[in-house]
């Protein structure tokens, strides 16, 4: 039997809803409420990234002036009807009177956890911007060494995967031609026209940031009509999910489903006369989610636990359980079999991908609480990592964990000292 670190048997398929760029316009009446409508979505800014100061812009397109916030991917650009008079500028060609605010990336609204990203927007709305020139959702997932772009483009290349009303003929790829093995591969499929309002692309992010880790991102890329419709659906989805009781599991679903809708990829192998398809192929149960891709709109997809195969709401509704308290849920395993009692294998699975979220001051709390040591704490942790391991077939021992390891080093150096 091997023996092993902790660490090695973590790193499970998970997937994160984002969105990733904003782009909203406002018709201002004056050239005082442009003045104010700056300082107020500043505020905002600051209010949800921790920074809200700019330095003007050097150029801003077709708008008069423009000003980048300095710590977030972002900028704000208006064209006041005073510039527009002095310069003799055309009111539509040079945007008079109106302000643009763009977030833009990893570093602007694609920073903020989803729930975060939707309080942003409509605190926004809620000022009057409310028109959206480009709106980008995103699923990215992360782990899945089984799945990659190659895959994606040899069954859309074959055709035993197909788009509805997506002509193949417009699909793009860019990238290397051989897939490497010992690592990410940086290359981008684009599944429409360059002239498309609504654009999906799905692209290797742990390549383009040059991390040795599986991330593929699946982006939806909505501009004119197509991002105003997607904008309001957005508002009215947040306006509902407040409602709800589970607004973050409300939002998630809607981010997947928006993304599906364009990303509709279908495995038609069980067709009886495949390659051959029937004129209503789209509507048949043969025409399935290819399995390689449940991951990715996880909560679509059945999930099982244990011997139990969850599906539907059901199913979504436990994943976010374990999201939202998955930790506790280890805690509660961890001191269980500190009290050698049994945590039971379901709490081990929902609890176990949280296992390295405990910190020391987790320790100190749970012993407080249970009246046992953190030391024993730690090993009783390691006793439940070994449980899961035998659960899931997996012939290792696990030895140590990076807490149990960090402890045996601070021991030795004080030890040494004395």
């Amino acid at each position: 039997m091997a023996e092993l670190p902790a660490p090695m048997i973590g790193g499970e398929v998970r997937r994160a809803s984002l969105i990733d760029w904003l782009s909203l316009s406002r018709k201002t009446e004056s050239d005082g409420e442009i003045r104010s409508l700056i300082e107020a979505i500043k505020s905002v800014v600051r209010d949800h990234f921790g920074y809200g100061d700019t330095i003007p812009m050097k150029s801003s397109g077709n708008f008069g002036e423009g000003a980048r916030f300095e710590k977030v991917g972002g900028d704000i650009k208006w064209t006041t009807r005073t510039q527009a008079a002095l310069n003799d500028w055309n009111d539509e060609g040079r945007c008079v009177g109106w302000l643009n605010l763009t977030l833009r990336g990893s570093s602007g609204i694609g920073l903020l956890p989803l729930s975060k990203a939707v309080s942003l927007i409509t605190s926004l709305r809620d000022l009057g911007l409310d028109q959206c020139r480009r709106v980008d959702l995103t699923l990215d997932l992360y782990n899945d060494w089984d799945l990659s772009i190659f895959d994606i483009k040899e069954h859309l290349t074959q055709g035993s995967w197909r788009i509805p009303r997506r002509d193949p003929k417009c699909f793009r790829y860019m990238g290397a031609l051989i897939q490497r093995d010992d690592g990410p591969t940086a290359a981008t499929l684009y599944l429409a026209s360059k002239t498309s309002e609504n654009q999906l692309t799905v692209y290797d992010k742990g390549a383009q940031k040059e991390l040795e880790m599986a991330w593929l991102r699946f982006e939806l890329r909505s501009t004119r009509s197509h991002a105003e419709a997607l904008f309001q659906k957005l508002l009215a989805a947040a306006d509902a999910a407040h409602e709800t009781g589970n607004a973050l599991l409300y939002l998630d679903s809607f981010v997947t489903s928006a993304v599906r809708d364009s990303c509709d990829i279908r495995d038609v192998q069980d067709f009886p006369e495949y390659p051959n398809l029937p004129k209503n192929w789209t509507r048949s149960p043969m025409a399935r989610l290819p399995d390689a891709l449940a991951p990715v709109f996880r909560q679509v997809a059945p999930l099982q636990v244990r011997d139990m195969k969850i599906s539907g709401g059901f199913a979504a509704q436990v994943r976010h359980a374990c999201h939202s308290t998955g930790k506790t849920v280890w805690k509660l395993c961890v001191i269980s079999v500190a009290n050698k009692q049994d945590p039971g294998v379901v709490a081990l699975q929902l609890g176990f991908t949280h296992w390295n979220r405990l910190t020391e001051e987790d320790f100190v709390e749970m012993s407080q609480s249970s009246g046992i040591a953190a030391k024993e704490l730690e090993a009783a942790e390691l006793s439940a990592l070994n449980q899961v391991a035998a659960v899931e077939g997996i012939d290792a021992e696990i030895v140590s964990s990076h807490r149990t390891e960090l402890r045996s080093k601070v021991e030795k150096s004080l030890t040494g000292q004395v």
